[in-house]
């Protein structure tokens, strides 16, 4: 007979090691930000959680793979703010009304309230995911993101259907790359900024004109 408390036990093990994850990505991108990675020991990570610089290695094998881990997430914080939608309506039981402005308030949030995500960490992230396959997974997540979202609007009548849902999905993935460039150049204003004003103006430019 099977020990009734094995599996809770296995729960609580696999529950400690996603927080202890999700620390060292935190505690991480606190110092790369700082610093740097080149400039930032594992040691030193793994002295603010305490716990040792071998434990870290098991769970990520290198700097580099603890910075793929964290373009991944805020790749996943994108994904997240696109999937928000409103309350469907009574008279439109069958579809969802989208909340572009929503989304866009979401993923503003996402990088306000991540003051790690400064130019830095922003270009180590780059330095690291843009060549590597993280690199291109990442750019398919964005456009897939983007595309599902525009051809919802699209069904709905929300959304221009003169052009492709992948074709708007280009255009507004090239005007939020737009955005992060110019900010890497110029840091002045906030990302979050950069960010929110690209999207209100996409949000505007993808509406159906009555």
């Amino acid at each position: 007979m099977a020990n009734p408390t094995s599996q809770p036990q296995e729960g609580l093990r696999a529950r400690k090691k996603r927080v202890l994850r999700r620390k060292i990505l935190e505690r991480a991108s606190i110092r790369f930000s700082r610093k740097g990675s080149a400039e930032t020991r594992i040691e030193e990570i793994a002295a603010d959680l305490d716990v040792s610089a071998a434990t870290v290695f098991n769970y990520f094998g290198s700097k580099d793979a603890i910075l793929l881990e964290i373009a991944k997430d805020l790749i996943g914080d994108f994904e997240q703010a696109l999937a928000t939608r409103s309350v469907p309506e009574p008279a439109q039981s069958q579809s969802l009304v989208l909340d572009w402005q929503g989304a866009q308030q979401t993923l503003e949030a996402a990088f306000r309230d991540r003051p790690t995500v400064n130019r830095r960490l922003c270009l180590e992230l780059m330095r690291v995911a843009l060549p590597h396959k993280v690199g291109r997974d990442i750019v398919s997540r964005i456009h897939r993101a983007l595309s599902e979202r525009i051809a919802q609007g699209q069904l709905s009548g929300e959304i221009r259907n003169d052009l492709a849902s992948g074709t708007l999905a280009e255009l507004v993935a090239d005007m939020l790359t737009g955005a992060f460039n110019n900010w890497l150049n110029d840091p002045g204003r906030p990302l979050s900024e950069r960010i929110g004003q690209a999207l209100s103006f996409m949000r505007e430019a993808l509406q159906v004109r009555s």
